[in-house]
């Protein structure tokens, strides 16, 4: 029952209604964070798991692109065909056939932020009616209806939770005490400054968890 609830709450989180403007904002904007939050940190912070059961950096990560790689293919596939049929996959099964969890942490980003500009590219260009462009996507229980929109508007809420997470493990106090601020190069500031917190669009409140499963 529990789990059956968090999945509803986790559904209306991610399906929280967004502009187009506001979509694309988010999607450019959640690489650039990510790099800033985590430049300089060593190697250590980025792939070691923060507490007993809770995903590394690197792991989230891994976990960001595997859903770009996933949610990106379906809106491309809607953009260039004419109501299409997609059988969904779960990011979780794509992630099996990748590498990405062994990757080095700093070529990983690099990587997906480059995707992210591609998507970027296809998106910025489309009218009105584009993000309407529909699919009925199979693979998890009944046949569903999904737009450009609907898969671009999860893609952006999904991966505003992770950065969140992403600020949470940064700004926590690491084993010896200490709190690693890695600087944001072209801000010039702290990115665990209170300053850089309370400006931050990104850091908003709650922090989302992801378990290992």
């Amino acid at each position: 029952m529990a789990a059956s609830a968090a999945r509803r709450k986790m559904y209306v989180m991610y399906d929280r209604k967004l502009t187009t403007d506001q979509v694309l904002a988010a999607l450019a904007e959640h690489p650039k964070a990510i790099a800033a939050l985590t430049a300089g940190l060593p190697r250590a912070r980025l792939h070691g798991s923060p507490s007993r059961g809770e995903w590394s950096l690197n792991d989230v990560l891994a976990h960001l692109r595997s859903c770009s790689d996933m949610w990106g293919k379906y809106i491309a596939t809607i953009i260039a065909e004419d109501r299409p049929t997609i059988r969904a996959m779960n990011p979780t099964t794509w992630i099996k056939s990748t590498n990405y969890p062994e990757l080095e942490f700093a070529p990983s980003l690099r990587a997906f932020t480059k995707q992210r500009a591609g998507l970027l590219a296809v998106l910025r260009p489309l009218p009105g009616a584009g993000w309407s462009r529909g699919a009925t996507v199979t693979g998890a229980g009944r046949p569903r209806e999904r737009s450009v929109l609907d898969y671009a508007q999860w893609l952006a809420n999904h991966e505003r939770s992770h950065v969140r997470h992403i600020v949470r493990v940064v700004t926590s106090p690491s084993p010896r005490g200490t709190i690693p601020c890695a600087r944001a190069r072209r801000r010039r500031t702290s990115v665990c400054s209170p300053e850089w917190l309370r400006t931050s669009t990104l850091f908003l409140g709650g922090v989302g968890r992801e378990r290992r499963r």
